[in-house]
């Protein structure tokens, strides 16, 4: 094997860890540190070798599923944030009072 398969090995490695980190975060519920391993991707100077293709694709994979779990999630937290809201908001206009101004003052 040579130094450059394993850049590859070690750079896939990396991104096996942080894929477990983030799924583990996203079973806990804590979405806000996702941002330091997601969008994270080996900067290996060379083309990947055929070998780990499989175990590139796989990642990708979980990599796409996770992302879908959190858009739904958020989405989730849109919808509440936005009933919250519409709760919060008056069910019909307020009817204004005629009000008279001096505009001589």
């Amino acid at each position: 094997m040579s130094s450059l398969d394993r850049d590859w090995d070690d750079a896939l490695d990396a991104v096996e860890a942080g894929l477990e980190r983030a799924e583990g975060l996203v079973r806990a519920g804590t979405l806000d540190d996702l941002v330091d391993v997601l969008g994270t991707r080996p900067t290996v100077g060379s083309p990947l070798p055929s070998r780990l293709g499989p175990r590139a694709t796989a990642a990708l994979q979980r990599t796409r599923a996770l992302e879908a779990v959190v858009a739904a999630r958020l989405a989730d937290s849109a919808r509440a944030l936005e009933a919250d809201l519409h709760g919060r908001r008056p069910a019909a206009a307020v009817a204004q009072l005629p009000v008279y101004v001096d505009a001589r003052a």
